[in-house]
């Protein structure tokens, strides 16, 4: 290996480019800040930023970004500090104008990547890069339809526009190392130029390949956190790192830091595809057998300390068969001497967040909202879902609700509205959520519901239903019934009889509570109680509020001031205090409840909303295509359907991906399916084949 090849090479990280075909060009401003700061806190000199196809690729109908190259340059540009940020350009879809621009905002590189039969349309940009003094890549993507002294000649053309490095780009990631090698060889050979590759990861060569690039002489290798990226990925920075320091190639970077970023915040998108582990990636470039790594988590646990820095100290001590008082020695002496000295995570400026001085934050717009539920939606693998409620009674406009919520496979932003405001909502959100969950409930008066209005205006995003009154009225029993370790025996003190109150006090029936409450509010949930929660306790009537909150382990009111400083002074010390309308208890009760210890708790639908949605989506998922139909020439039926004697009943009509059994033609599955067990097997032969190939619903 001569002295060029052994020179550490330079990783160019692509995550905020490249990554963002994984997450549908959704990386927001923030994002793209907090990355590229991590990174740069990490030890990369180089990070990529922007759309996936670069420079004006939003602008061109490319796939619509979360936010205009401007504010991904300017994010880039207030996060780093030392590190360069350059973006990709394809002409064609780039104007030298858009070049112009980011050079004006502190843009350090760009690359100009063209197909090999395309390269006449660098020319004028590699040369107005050059003028605007930004280093200037040529990437030949796709090198290799090329052969080697091909390649050498276009390498050749690519200088004499003025390219001051090259690249070659496996874009399929369908070249083997060698190959890599002599595409770096040639480029470098022709034209005297620096050279970099960038590969993908389709055959799971991309780390092989990089390092059979470096070999050949590349000064630049690209990668990019998690391995993220378009197709079948990059080579993953905190890898290709490890495996360059286990060649000889140490590169300056903390992989700790790099590996923690990239599970932290891109372990969702690689679910389902092989993971990386710290400590097993640190044990691969030790050399250390994964049977010993529990000795190490032990002795590094019991001392307080980084178990990777006890597997590198050990392993450079003993590979082959260490005990563990190897590990433990280690572990002490790390312990004493302070650590390992290993920083835990970047060092982030306050401003990286936008913290704004001297005033509160303007309200967020309707698209600034589906744009920022859209953005953590794509980064995060899931769902993007608005969740649009009634306003209360008398109020105009749309309000957008600052809280996303995550999990449960969704990101759901919430707005509150009144009819008037739908076609708003639709005309900025329509298209841009993937999901619309409107309220279906109907006040007097009231006609139409949410649902039905915003059901006819979206015409591209799928609108599901929901009572948000019932939703909420369960949300404040599960809440209960949680703070007081389930509802049997507790008694709820119901301080009003208005329908959201009276649907709490019958779900928390419905669990064992017993309601206690004044004789004109008795008599109501009685009625409500006994016709539809026959096994529920009777409900116990009293004189008066005061005398059913002494009486009262929890106190559960929804209108306005029926909470009132009296009311909670009457309650026992340990009692529960339920403000299910957020304003039932006055300030006075609040602060009473507060000197006597009492909790007092408001209404968090999180919860409840999330299981709502995915038990709408789930069942419109499972019986589309109307419920019926055929599967290998089988008649099938989705669960749910009380289909005909020996249909096959499936999990899912459109998408299925088991069978639940044979249908007994009375809305049951058969025990013994023996008669038709030949047409059983053909429907789960059929199923299993489309789930391997991908294929669609029965027909």
């Amino acid at each position: 290996m001569d002295a060029a090849a052994r020179r550490a090479p330079a990783l160019l990280e692509c995550t905020l480019r490249d990554g963002s075909y994984a997450v549908d060009f959704q990386f927001s401003p923030q994002d793209t800040a907090l990355v590229a700061r991590v990174l740069e806190e990490a030890g990369v000199g180089m990070v990529e930023i922007g759309h996936g196809l670069g420079l004006g690729a939003s602008l061109a109908g490319k796939g619509r970004a979360a936010a205009s190259d401007a504010a991904y340059m300017e994010a880039a540009a207030g996060a780093l500090e030392r590190a360069r940020w350059g973006m990709f350009c394809i002409p064609g879809i780039a104007r030298l104008a858009d070049l112009e621009l980011a050079a004006s905002l502190g843009m350090g590189f760009v690359r100009v990547g063209v197909n090999p039969s395309e390269s006449a349309g660098a020319a004028p940009f590699l040369a107005r890069a050059a003028e605007l003094g930004l280093t200037a890549f040529a990437n030949v993507m796709k090198s290799y339809v090329l052969a080697p002294v091909q390649l050498g000649a276009k390498a050749r053309e690519l200088a004499g526009y003025g390219a001051a490095a090259l690249y070659v780009v496996d874009s399929a990631g369908c070249m083997l190392p060698e190959a890599v090698g002599e595409a770096v060889r040639a480029m470098a050979g022709e034209t005297g130029l620096p050279v970099g590759f960038h590969g993908h990861d389709n055959l799971r060569l991309a780390v092989a390949n990089s390092l059979a690039a470096w070999r050949a002489g590349a000064v630049w290798l690209d990668s990019t956190l998690h391995g993220v990226g378009r197709g079948g990925g990059n080579a993953a920075t905190e890898v290709l790192a490890a495996v360059l320091e286990s060649a000889g190639a140490p590169t300056g970077l903390n992989r700790d830091a790099l590996l923690d970023a990239g599970r932290a915040l891109f372990g969702p998108l690689a679910e389902g595809a092989p993971g990386l582990r710290g400590l097993t990636l640190e044990a691969g470039r030790c050399g250390l057998h994964s049977s010993f790594l529990p000795l190490a988590e032990q002795a590094a646990r019991e001392c307080g300390v980084d178990v990777r820095e006890v597997v590198r100290r050990a392993s450079r001590e003993q590979r082959e068969n260490p005990g563990p008082e190897l590990f433990l020695r280690h572990a002490r002496e790390l312990a004493d001497a302070g650590g390992n000295a290993v920083e835990r995570g970047p060092r982030l400026p306050e401003t990286l967040f936008g913290r704004t001085e001297g005033g509160a934050k303007s309200p967020e717009t309707l698209e600034a909202l589906g744009a920022r539920v859209r953005s953590r939606a794509r980064l995060t693998g899931r769902k993007a879902v608005m969740n649009v409620y009634r306003l209360p009674e008398g109020a105009s406009g749309v309000v957008a609700s600052p809280f996303v919520q995550e999990g449960s496979g969704y990101v759901i932003g919430s707005l509150r509205c009144c009819e008037e405001g739908l076609p708003e909502v639709a005309a900025a959100l329509d298209g841009v959520v993937d999901v619309f969950f409107a309220d279906a409930g109907r006040r007097a008066g009231q006609p139409r519901s949410l649902h039905e209005i915003l059901s006819r205006l979206a015409r591209f995003t799928p609108v599901s239903a929901y009572c948000d009154a019932d939703v909420w009225a369960r949300a404040v029993a599960a809440q209960v019934a949680w703070h007081r370790g389930g509802a049997h025996d507790v008694r709820i003190a119901l301080l009003d009889a208005s329908p959201l109150a009276l649907a709490a006090a019958l779900a928390l029936a419905a669990r064992g509570a017993q309601v206690v409450a004044e004789r004109e509010v008795a008599r109501e949930a009685s009625a409500v109680l006994t016709r539809l929660c026959p096994a529920a306790p009777e409900v116990l009537p009293v004189a008066d509020r005061l005398e059913a909150a002494a009486r009262a382990d929890v106190l559960l009111a929804f209108e306005p001031g029926r909470i009132d400083a009296a009311v909670a002074q009457a309650a026992p010390e340990d009692a529960l205090v339920m403000d299910g309308g957020i304003g039932a208890a006055t300030p006075e009760a609040l602060e009473a409840a507060r000197a006597r210890g009492q909790h007092v708790l408001r209404p968090d639908m999180r919860a409840m909303l999330a299981a709502e949605l995915r038990a709408a989506l789930d069942a419109g998922r499972w019986l589309a295509g109307g419920g019926r139909g055929e599967l290998a020439g089988q008649p099938v039926a989705a669960g749910g359907m009380v289909a005909d004697r020996g249909d096959i009943i499936l999990d899912s009509l459109t998408q299925p991906t088991q069978v639940i059994g044979v249908a007994d033609g009375q809305g049951r599955i058969l025990d013994d399916p023996g008669e038709f067990a030949a047409r059983l097997a053909l429907v789960r032969a059929e199923v299993l084949r489309r789930r391997l190939g991908g294929e669609g619903a029965a027909q």
